[in-house]
């Protein structure tokens, strides 16, 4: 057995103070010219068989290195970016067979000094290489790094991270893109950190195309995101994947559509809003919130289709424009927002409604225009649910945190009704305009329905399993559907009785999507997407994705409504 490499840390101990390299306790017994030949001693007793040195930062230290070496150097690791390229300690390494492996490629230096902006991934030449490319400003770094025949070292903790960053071989940079980032070499003191305050506008920094083949957008498919990370688009009637788009977080939200369905939206906990073409899974814009913890709500569309209103997991309720991907203005909140708005005219104006988790004003009305608060409600418990309208837009119909069911006038936020359920309510109301009913469900299992008008009770069942956050979705010959956290996937007659179930092999979270041609879409915890025939329960096909706790979402011209 033998240790593949040894470094010298450092050439001396250093005072314990911050941006320390090395710090030794006491005095050191010995100085790095002893510390080599004991590491060449280990070598000739093959304990080692590679020998280097780290930090050594000058030509003469190098130089010094060479006349005591009897054993070949084989690395320098030292610090290394686009700004400190080390020239003529690289062309040393060249001229004498020994590896520069360079660390700290990805700003980590410029944020531990200070810095608002890391001028390395948001250097505007790195951000349009990968926004060409599809991929992430890391990426480009790292491979203009291995191009320039480094040895590349890229910290993380984070496993989708390095994912990530293996792919940077992937890629790969022309000779007029090389000599671009070349010519940032000595300019650190020009790199933009963000010290005035000003952070550009960016690109974001989680995204890889890993599969592409385009969606025919004429034809039905399946779109979702799972827990690695990955906004996956499925073809609706096999279950074969057509691309998925990579993310740095977990998805919680579900997607909404542009009109023509040529563009999709979605919002992610890596603080990242996305628009993506629908064909090709290929990015539009993105848009991050750099200060927030992440967005866990969906994405909702003005009815001109130029806005995409969201909130955030940090209280931030956003307004962006659809073609550019720019906040056209925020409103700040103190609580968390899961809720997905929805909105409706109200003399002439778009009117937004959203909940909060908030314990007091929790559940507002907004100008869509300005974001301007018209008025705010207190609803007790918060909101963690989206509100649902009634066929004419006068009444909204909101869930509660405290199981209530409240029916507001959208005019003045009165409350017309409310129905006192049980449990924290996570289940969006689903109303039916032809019915006339309100459809809603209980942590507990419970599926009630209630005449939309006055909140009366018209009939409950009790499923027997818990429900997460599955809202119950209507389908065609009279039944709605639901998942339930115990596996099942659960249909029942408009009277209240079993039509069908379906068991999965894992616990069903989000709300099913229901297809024109007669099949149900939904993904399970246990990483399959299902597609079930609605007539009979049966499985049509299912597909292995990941973790899916998100409700997938299909095109709206193949989207069952009534």
């Amino acid at each position: 057995d033998y240790i593949d490499l040894v470094l010298i840390h450092s050439q001396e101990c250093e005072p314990d103070e911050p941006g320390a390299i090395l710090t030794c306790p006491g005095k050191t017994p010995g100085s790095w010219q002893d510390t080599w030949r004991a590491m060449e001693k280990a070598h000739r007793q093959g304990k080692v068989r590679s020998l280097g040195v780290s930090n050594f930062e000058t030509l003469e230290s190098m130089k010094e290195l060479l006349k005591l070496a009897t054993v070949p150097v084989s690395v320098l690791q030292n610090y290394l970016d686009l700004y400190e390229t080390s020239d003529s300690l690289r062309a040393l390494c060249d001229q004498n067979g020994i590896k520069f492996m360079a660390y700290a490629m990805l700003g980590s230096v410029w944020m531990d000094d200070g810095a608002k902006k890391n001028p390395i991934l948001k250097n505007a030449q790195v951000l349009a290489m990968s926004y060409d490319r599809q991929c992430t400003s890391a990426q480009v770094v790292l491979r203009w790094g291995m191009q320039l025949g480094l040895v590349v070292l890229a910290r993380s903790l984070n496993p989708v991270h390095m994912e990530i960053n293996l792919h940077a071989s992937d890629i790969h940079l022309s000779d007029s893109e090389m000599n671009s980032l070349a010519s940032l070499s000595g300019k650190g003191d020009s790199a933009d950190t963000g010290q005035d305050g000003q952070v550009s506008d960016s690109y974001p920094l989680g995204f890889v195309n890993a599969i592409s083949e385009d969606v025919d957008v004429e034809r039905a498919a399946v779109f979702a995101g799972s827990d690695d990370g990955r906004f996956s688009a499925v073809n609706a009637s096999d279950g074969h994947v057509h691309w998925q788009f990579k993310t740095f977080h977990e998805f919680g939200s579900s997607c909404v559509f542009s009109p023509d369905a040529k563009s999709i939206y979605f919002a992610t906990e890596d603080k990242h809003v996305y628009a993506l073409n629908v064909a090709s899974g290929k990015m539009i814009w993105g848009m991050e919130d750099g200060d927030g913890e992440g967005f866990l709500a969906t994405p909702y569309l003005s009815l001109n289709a130029d806005t995409i209103f969201v909130g955030s997991a940090s209280g931030v309720f956003f307004g962006i424009d659809t073609t550019s991907g720019k906040q056209k203005w925020r409103l700040d909140r103190e609580d968390e927002i899961w809720s997905k708005a929805t909105s409706t005219l109200v003399g002439g104006k778009e009117i937004v409604f959203f909940g909060t988790l908030g314990q007091s004003e929790n559940f507002l009305a907004v100008d869509a225009a300005s974001g301007k608060v018209l008025w705010e409600r207190t609803l007790q418990g918060g909101v963690w649910a989206s509100p649902a309208l009634n066929s004419d837009k006068t009444l909204l119909y909101v869930a509660s945190q405290a199981g209530i069911v409240y029916c507001i006038r959208v005019r003045n936020g009165k409350i017309a009704w409310r129905y006192t359920s049980e449990g924290e309510l996570k289940s969006t109301p689903v109303v039916s305009y032809k019915e006339e009913l309100v459809y809603g469900a209980t942590p507990s299992g419970r599926i009630f329905v209630l005449k939309s008008k006055t909140g009366d009770e018209v009939w409950r069942y009790e499923a027997g399993a818990e429900i997460v956050a599955s809202s119950p979705s209507l389908a065609p010959n009279g039944i709605l559907v639901i998942g339930l956290k115990n596996n099942t996937i659960l249909a029942l007659t408009r009277a209240g009785t079993k039509a069908w179930s379906y068991d999965t092999t894992g616990e069903v979270w989000g709300t099913v999507s229901v297809s024109t041609h007669g099949l149900a879409y939904i993904g399970s915890v246990d990483g399959y997407m299902y597609a079930i025939r609605l007539n009979n329960g049966r499985l049509e096909w299912r597909t292995k994705l990941a973790t899916l706790a998100a409700s997938p979402c299909i095109q709206p011209t193949f989207q069952y409504t009534e």
